[in-house]
């Protein structure tokens, strides 16, 4: 659909009064247009084009406007729906338009968009040859990102956070959810472009999938994940168990650490690249996990991060216990709760919340995978989403357990809107004094115009 179609849109719904929704289906079907012409234009382009052009079409173009329209008036979406035609290029790739639906002007608006949202994502992916299971999880890898990597360096260049030692090795966590999530989002941009040139359903051999830039996040990521995971419980052990030797410790002796198990990850993949190098398997051309690895390799992932996450899990309950120990002593001893104290075991409840979505969302179903427990094997794609959500449990867990992080992240949107609501009063003010002076003018000549 063309972006002056979309025009001849926004003309009726000037004509019926309503140009707010409408603008959301100009800017929505200019992005098709946009999408369309880059991907036509992708030979003269760079390299990248055509996954510029995967990314724009798989996270933008299925129907931000519906959803933005959900909450629109009810009064609306009905004379909206009445008088306008929906087009879409989504089956042919060429422009064509339903039939109005004037029929249905009578039912309520948003359960009609509601359905027309649902069916044509789907309509979408089906075209596509694409699973919404496979979108979900770059979708979330792309949520992921957008916070973690404020995350990380909001901690590693705020001066007063890089300082805390807690949330360095945090930081640390927060890196290896992104190398995680950076594999499912290139993994879904690639595969959606193959699909796009009909190499869905094209072989190629296992090895030459070992090269490819999700395959890389994976690998490092299945190990940082688990290590840091490790890391993260390891720390908080040796926090409580040996406090003093904890507080000498210097900021620096973490950065070498998670530089020594970031190092460790990198360096796998080059040990086990003349073992992958070997394999002439024939696998298919979307290289997905399970199968673009040698089946050692991928046993080997999915066991090491099984044992890491497990010994996370386990250190925690002698933390537990250890911190609830310091906590009845120090409360029978002073009668009140010293604040390094609750700062600790704050801290410490982070870090289980943390653990125990590791063992949920990671332990459970890498065990499940590895050793395909009821035939559920088959079902990796949910557990890949399954997986990623743990990186989404930690960005909450991470910035509302935390009281430096929250503030670093709202300090500057307070300041923003304070900003935005001052210039608003201010405006407001300025119009509300200049209508009186113009309405105490009309006044003083109507009464001049009476005396006279």
């Amino acid at each position: 659909m063309s972006c002056l179609h979309s025009k001849r849109i926004a003309s009726i719904g000037a004509s019926t009064g309503y140009r707010y929704p409408l603008a959301l289906f100009q800017v929505h079907n200019c992005l098709e247009a946009t999408v369309d012409v880059l991907l036509l234009i992708e030979s003269a382009l760079h390299p990248l084009a055509p996954f510029i052009g995967a990314f724009i079409k798989s996270l933008i173009v299925p129907r931000i406007a519906y959803s933005a329209l959900y909450i629109y008036p009810l009064r609306v979406l009905p004379r909206l729906i009445s008088t306008t035609e929906l087009c879409s290029d989504v089956l042919t790739r060429m422009p064509s338009c339903e039939r109005p639906f004037t029929s249905k002007a009578s039912l309520p608006g948003i359960p009609i968009f509601l359905m027309l949202s649902v069916r044509d994502q789907l309509i979408f992916f089906i075209v596509e040859g694409w699973s919404p299971k496979r979108s979900i999880t770059h979708s979330l890898g792309v949520f992921v990102l957008v916070v973690n990597v404020p995350t990380v360096i909001i901690i590693y260049l705020v001066s007063r956070l890089r300082r805390s030692k807690d949330l360095i090795v945090l930081g640390g966590l927060c890196c290896a959810d992104i190398s995680h999530s950076m594999g499912f989002l290139t993994a879904g941009i690639m595969r959606i472009h193959w699909m796009d040139n009909g190499q869905g359903n094209e072989i190629t051999a296992q090895r030459n999938c070992y090269f490819y830039p999700f395959i890389v996040m994976f690998f490092i990521g299945y190990q940082f994940t688990g290590l840091m995971t490790m890391v993260v419980s390891l720390d908080r052990l040796f926090a409580v168990t040996f406090p003093i030797k904890h507080v000498s410790r210097q900021i620096k002796h973490y950065i070498y650490a998670i530089g020594l198990v970031l190092a460790y990850c990198v360096t796998g993949y080059f040990v086990a690249m003349p073992f992958q190098l070997q394999s002439q398997q024939p696998v298919s051309a979307m290289c997905y996990t399970s199968t673009g690895f040698i089946r050692p390799l991928w046993n080997y992932l999915l066991s090491f991060r099984i044992v890491t996450v497990g010994v996370s899990v386990a250190v925690y309950v002698p933390i537990a216990l250890k911190t609830r120990k310091i906590m009845d002593s120090t409360l029978a001893a002073t009668g009140a709760h010293d604040s390094q104290k609750q700062k600790i075991a704050r801290l410490n409840l982070t870090i289980g919340m943390t653990s125990i979505s590791a063992l949920l969302l990671l332990f459970i179903p890498d065990i499940l995978i590895l050793f395909n427990i009821g035939g559920l094997a088959k079902y990796e794609v949910i557990f890949y989403i399954v997986v990623l959500n743990k990186c989404v449990v930690n960005v909450f867990i991470y910035t509302f357990r935390h009281r430096e992080l929250r503030t670093a992240f709202t300090k500057p949107l307070q300041t923003l809107l304070g900003k935005t609501l001052l210039n608003s009063v201010v405006v407001g003010s300025t119009d509300l004094a200049q209508h009186a002076k113009v309405t105490a003018v009309r006044r003083m000549e109507n009464l001049r115009s009476v005396s006279g």
